[in-house]
């Protein structure tokens, strides 16, 4: 990690003309406001009317959360600040790739204090305990008492079961709420010191999650540590991006710019503490494994890495089936690597594939339970989500297209289509046809027209924008300023604010 940052004088010359660049940052809070005062006045539909539409929270914002939204996005801009100056010296960058975990971490806890009351960190403990949001905390407390049996008659409990949440995922998430019960369990007056240290508003909505009455405390923790920990493991994404862009080719300064952008891409906030906030790490982790630095030769550590990536994808199947197309990103990505004979690319792709075969071995052994029976019965149960809430084909391709776009950020999304066109127009063309975020648009847009994936892709499709946002700042110069980089996660946060004024998107409609 020593490249340094370059001087404007230093930067070569711009695919766009100046007053293309202009446009670009006129662009930005242009589209931001447009979108969102459309949102705001049902001008742009929540979803497809008289089919599914995203509702609206039952509060408005106070000046307290105004107060918040104000704070974070101020002292977000200014660790942007400092840390593009500390990356100039070789003593303490290292201290700025450390802090990009606490700091994604701290400003996605500010932007929840920035949302309505009730829509913030209440969703955290509602979440979780909720089996309209999820369901997975409350198998674990009422079906899965003796978890080994309940693992081993797994297979043919979950062919049962419904085609939203629970029937439709492998039984990871309900161990690791499990875990969580089991741990509080064993400390509860440590539970009850941990709730009493929380924010009201999250204390509050673990203690009111049922109607009457009020859960145990070890209960309480159990639902809070659910959602915190997906919470964690959503703004631990930033390390992977950074080393996943230094990779590609990228400099110290942009793999900091696109790691940067992660904590405030409106998905990743709002639909916390869902399930699939707690993948995107692992599935950037896992292609930033497979992919071999720039102009070096294979080593021993590379093959080890290979193993990694299989047996993070092999874990990440235990957990959810989105890890199927993140197994085909990486094998697409391995096959498009230029100057590799296709011999290397195979025996690449099958190593990756022991190490698949050996965490599924082990953890099929483990639970006495089949994981193709289980993987089968999932897609089975997917399936009949588009029998009993049929879609109208064209209009939610359209619609996934919007929520995309809206869930990725605008500043984002501009910036991406604008990196995508100048790639393609220009001499690296084949180079971008191998690139993360091509293969990703592509498997994503074939997801949506094979007709698999119509409605709620803004949470969906979350474990795999790390990999569409490694272009943004890549491409162009100018985008490697630090006046605009500021100026484009200001708009983010600022559409992320709005955004979660209009619209709800994780309690169940």
């Amino acid at each position: 990690m020593n490249s340094p940052i370059p001087s404007s004088s230093s930067l070569p010359d711009s695919p766009l003309s100046k007053a293309s660049i202009l446009v670009i940052w006129v662009a930005l809070p242009l589209i931001v406001c447009t979108a969102m005062a459309a949102l705001s006045l049902g001008i742009i539909p929540k979803g497809v009317p008289g089919e599914w539409l995203w509702t609206a929270p039952n509060a408005s914002l106070t000046s307290w959360e105004l107060l918040a939204a104000a704070a974070t996005i101020t002292l977000y801009l200014g660790y942007i600040s400092i840390s593009f100056k500390l990356l100039e010296l070789p003593t303490t960058r290292l201290i700025v790739v450390l802090s990009m975990f606490p700091a994604a971490a701290l400003v996605q806890f500010g932007l929840h204090l920035s949302a309505p009351y009730g829509y913030g960190l209440a969703k955290w403990p509602i979440c979780s305990f909720s089996p309209g949001c999820s369901g997975y905390y409350l198998i674990a407390k009422t079906e899965a008492s003796d978890l080994p049996l309940f693992l081993e008659n797994y297979p043919d409990w979950v062919k049962t079961k419904d085609a939203l949440h629970i029937g439709t995922h492998p039984p990871g998430l309900i161990v690791s709420s499990w875990a969580w019960l089991h741990f509080w369990e064993s400390y509860p007056d440590s539970a009850k010191t941990f709730m009493a240290s929380l924010p009201a508003e999250m204390r509050d909505a673990a203690r009111n999650v049922i109607r009457q009455g009020v859960i145990p405390a070890p209960d309480q923790a159990s639902i809070v540590s659910i959602g915190a920990s997906h919470w964690l493991l959503d703004a631990m994404c930033v390390w992977p991006i950074f080393f996943l862009v230094r990779k590609l080719g990228g400099t110290n300064l942009i793999a900091f710019q696109t790691a940067s952008l992660w904590p405030v891409i409106p998905s990743t906030t709002m639909f916390l503490p869902a399930s699939d906030s707690a993948f995107a790490w692992l599935v950037a982790l896992a292609v930033t494994l497979s992919i071999r630095n720039q102009n070096s030769s294979p080593t021993a550590s590379y093959c080890v890495k290979l193993l990694l990536c299989g047996l993070i994808l092999g874990l990440g199947m235990f957990f959810s089936l989105v890890f199927l197309p993140a197994g085909m990103i990486i094998a697409i990505l391995i096959s498009a690597q230029p100057g590799i004979s296709t011999r290397t690319k195979a025996r690449n792709i099958l190593t990756i594939g022991t190490g698949f075969l050996a965490i599924t071995t082990l953890w099929a052994t483990t639970t006495s339970s089949n994981p193709l029976s289980i993987w089968y019965s999932n897609q089975i149960n997917h399936g009949r989500f588009y029998l009993e809430f049929p879609r109208t084909y064209w209009k939610w391709i359209l619609a996934d297209f919007a929520e995309t776009t809206i869930g990725l950020g605008l500043p984002a999304s501009l910036l991406l289509l604008t990196s995508l066109i100048i790639q393609f127009r220009s001499f690296k063309r084949r180079e971008s046809l191998s690139s993360p975020a091509v293969i990703t648009t592509v498997v994503l847009a074939l997801l949506a027209l094979s007709g698999k994936s119509l409605s709620e892709v803004g949470r969906l499709w979350l474990p795999f924008y790390p990999l569409l946002i490694t272009p943004v700042f890549k491409t162009i110069p100018e985008f490697q300023s630090l006046k605009f980089h500021l100026w484009c996660i200001a708009w983010t946060m600022i559409q992320l604010i709005w955004l979660q004024s209009i619209v709800q998107v994780v309690y169940p409609i």
